[in-house]
């Protein structure tokens, strides 16, 4: 069961409580301390977001892909799709986007300051795609405050303590950040281990914000509509942590020799 707090109005005090768990924490009410968030919607978007080019996922049927490749358009043209349900053509995703480089132009409308600190956050990265896209199970080595703008999203949690059970190092990616499961439909038979491994499943609404300690694994899952989201990395606390750094640190060991071993210097 996941604790669910209120958003305090007192600086730093949703925060405090946050970090003192050092495990997922809903955060309701966001509306009442926050109520310009009521706002966003695809049209609110459109109309914050300059027009300009920029990098978005496209889906892609190639198997080395991961299912999305990189494409740039303009932000006009995105909306123009998403709107239309991307009905002459694939999906597209404006995935992980870092405001601060990519929409400055947004910082005025997502200040958080009586969230947390302004210090303890490393980056605001936002997220607009259509209904039905995927995160595949991962992890971050910062802690994250993903706050739901427009439509709903399911979050599949799995505590650092199921590292062992989590199979990570994708073939694909050689990373011990990124998990083979699908969390949402775990194949038993391929995956055996992660009979050991507890999930939470949890759906994040508009004006809710989901606290997600460091290295806590997750899959997320748009749900049917589309979805606008703004996640906050902040600086990990050490304490708390540790036990999440202690189960990657084998397999973060040997990324670093498989990558010494595939390095070749560029000739100039």
């Amino acid at each position: 069961m996941i604790q669910k707090v209120a958003l305090s109005r007192t600086v730093g005090e949703t925060y405090r409580i946050c970090i003192q768990s050092k495990t997922p924490v809903i955060i309701t009410d966001v509306y009442s301390v926050f109520p310009n968030l009521k706002k966003w919607d695809l049209d609110y978007a459109s109309r914050k977001i300059a027009e300009k080019e920029t990098v978005v996922l496209r889906e892609s049927t190639e198997e080395q892909s991961g299912g999305w490749t990189r494409t740039v358009m303009r932000t006009s043209e995105y909306f123009k799709r998403i709107k239309n349900g991307f009905n002459d053509g694939p999906l597209m995703y404006m995935a992980q986007q870092n405001i601060e480089d990519v929409h400055p132009e947004l910082l005025p409308f997502i200040e958080f300051d009586q969230l947390l600190p302004k210090n303890i956050v490393r980056q605001r990265i936002l997220w607009l795609g259509p209904g039905g896209t995927r995160a595949p199970l991962h992890m971050d080595p910062d802690d994250n405050f993903f706050i739901q703008l427009m439509g709903v999203k399911t979050f599949h949690l799995f505590s650092p303590d199921d590292t062992p059970y989590l199979y990570a190092n994708s073939p694909r990616s050689n990373s011990p950040e990124l998990s083979q499961v699908k969390a949402y439909d775990i194949d038993r038979a391929a995956y055996p281990k992660t009979i050991f491994a507890n999930a939470i499943k949890v759906d994040i609404k508009p004006g809710e914000i989901l606290f997600l300690p460091a290295y806590w694994w997750h899959e997320v899952v748009n749900g049917p509509e589309n979805s606008i989201s703004i996640n906050l990395w902040c600086h990990t606390k050490l304490i708390g942590n540790l036990n999440g750094m202690k189960q990657l640190m084998p397999k973060k060991i040997k990324s670093a020799l498989l990558s010494l071993l595939h390095f070749s210097p560029k000739i100039h």
